[in-house]
């Protein structure tokens, strides 16, 4: 077996991910005058949700006013904070709105192009949204370019092909990270001041909407340092089209032309949920406003229907509804007059959550992107993640320059360091070991037991099925170790998202409980977080 090697880096700011959060922050940083290092766990501009975009492109909610002239930030505010339902950091709704169109003129000034007709900017209604105020990108071409030069410009340090496996901490302080570039490498990285940058962990459910390596590492890393997460349960719910390598939103527009839901025994079930045909034509209206999942309003029972046809075993080949149509008034065209749907996870509402200054639980570990919590709620608008990750990026990566003048080690942090070193080789072995049926065991029960309907026997029945892998995990030893922590890792997520979702027990938005239908303001009213100390439900 060839031994493992040590790689020493250090940085004023280290920034963990390099999306469009990343590269935000380690901009705004490097233009503060701080030393940056961006670490990134595949290629540079070519991996995560940002440059393997399933939609092709962005939409990018900013209120400036040009096709809405009444259209400002405080409107923009107000349907952030409505969409969230109780849940949202009314600060960080703040200052996403209202600094939303100066980060898109940073943007363009990057050469990241907005589609224009007529000389006009194209602007949509975003989901949940009643204004066209969302701004839509060219090209994924132009985004990864855009970025890149920007980065490359300013001489910002890059690290390709590193897993970060652990934070370095001392006295709830960070002291930079600790991970494996490439098999066998082990690389600790100094820095006084840390970005978390990862990204979703949407890949942790069998069928989702997002890139493959989606895997939530950032909440976990956060989380076993000892910073809070934050609305973990709300997640982001599509239908989509299954098999997964042909995966992709169903298009909203199917729900004007007499949409046809069938299982398969042939049954058209969505009756059973519906009382008259006139109150499943409404849902179809209602869901035309939004593609997520909600429990806001008379159009959930279309994805609880064709969840629970699902669960029940009633599917077609790739485990899904057939759908069929009456009519074709929006242009979407079904492959042999039909085709697959089912929920898919697309993104998440929560994360680590961060002040206004973008700083989490953590002291000098900051975050940005789907990976921080509060800028969203219960639900959120369409387009919105984008310019959060403009917005909050920006603010983390001049948060985090002014720490990076002060001392990047601790006898602690080494300490950790080697500890964590110790403990890579430790479950190091000769031979490979396949965990791809144990990771597809967990990525199917997250998506049976924790996505459209939630039960709390399900949801607790799945949390001893978590303790028994995290058991097997522990006897496990091996050469893939990459794969080996990514799976370690998502068992981890997996455990924080069913704790989430058990401890709810109400319906708010993206998050259904079967057994508690409706939404408790009472008891439930507003936020949750979790704490790897305690585990126990803290309200903020």
């Amino acid at each position: 077996m060839t031994d493992w090697s040590k790689e020493e880096y250090s940085a004023g700011v280290l920034v963990i991910g390099g999306g469009a959060a990343g590269l935000r922050a380690a901009i705004a940083a490097k233009d503060s005058g701080a030393d940056v290092l961006v670490v990134t766990k595949g290629k540079f501009a070519a991996s995560g949700a940002t440059f393997d975009n399933i939609n092709g492109g962005w939409g990018y909610q900013a209120a400036a006013g040009f096709r809405d002239k009444t259209d400002n930030p405080e409107k923009h505010f107000q349907e952030i904070v409505d969409m969230g339902m109780g849940m949202v950091n009314n600060e960080l709704a703040w200052l996403v709105a209202q600094n939303a169109y100066d980060r898109l003129t940073d943007l363009e000034a990057y050469g990241l192009r907005f589609k224009r007709e007529n000389g006009e900017y194209v602007q949509n209604v975003g989901d949940f949204s009643n204004i066209p105020r969302a701004f839509v990108t060219e090209d994924m071409a132009n985004i990864r370019d855009s970025f890149q030069q920007a980065a490359i410009r300013r001489g910002i340090k890059i690290l390709e092909d590193t897993r970060i496996t652990r934070l370095l901490i001392s006295d709830n302080h960070c002291f930079g990270a600790a991970g494996i570039r490439g098999e066998r490498a082990f690389v600790r990285i100094s820095a006084p001041a840390t970005i978390m940058a990862t990204g979703g962990g949407a890949a942790v459910f069998q069928y989702n909407l997002a890139p493959h390596d989606a895997t939530g590492d950032g909440y976990v890393l956060g989380f076993e340092a000892g910073a809070a997460l934050i609305n973990m349960e709300f997640i982001q719910i599509m239908l989509g089209t299954p098999p997964m390598k042909k995966r992709n939103c169903l298009p909203i527009g199917i729900f004007r032309d007499g949409p046809h839901f069938t299982n398969s025994f042939g049954e058209e079930f969505l009756a059973k949920y519906y009382a008259t045909s006139d109150l499943l034509r409404n849902a179809y209206k209602a869901r035309l406003r939004h593609q997520p999942f909600s429990s806001r309003d008379e159009a959930r029972f279309i994805d609880i229907g064709i969840a629970k046809e699902a669960l029940a075993g009633k599917t077609a080949e790739n485990h899904g509804i057939l759908v069929t149509k009456d009519r074709d008034t929006s242009g979407v065209m079904l492959p042999e007059g039909q085709i697959e749907t089912a929920p898919f996870a697309h993104s998440f509402n929560g994360g680590l959550a961060i002040n206004f200054e973008a700083e989490t639980t953590v002291s000098s570990l900051f975050a940005a992107g789907e990976v921080a919590g509060g800028a969203h709620g219960a639900d959120r608008i369409g387009g919105n993640m984008m310019p959060a990750t403009q917005v909050i990026g920006e603010r983390a990566g001049k948060s985090a320059a002014l720490r990076a003048t002060r001392a990047a080690d601790d006898p602690r942090a080494t300490e950790a360091a080697e500890e964590e070193f110790r403990k890579l080789r430790s479950f190091t072995a000769p031979a490979p070991v396949d965990l791809s049926h144990t990771q597809d065991h967990l990525k199917w029960m997250m998506w049976k037991k924790c996505l459209v309907v939630r039960k709390g026997d399900n949801l607790a029945s799945a949390l001893k099925t978590i303790e028994n892998l995290g058991d097997i995990m522990a006897r496990i030893k091996c050469s893939n170790v990459r794969e080996y922590v990514s799976l370690k890792s998502m068992i981890t997520l997996s455990k924080i998202l069913l704790t989430g979702a058990l401890r709810r027990k109400e319906s708010r938005g993206s998050h259904y409980r079967a057994d508690f239908p409706d939404k408790d303001d009472k008891n439930f009213g507003r936020p949750m977080m979790l704490h790897k100390d305690s585990l126990e439900e803290v309200v903020i």
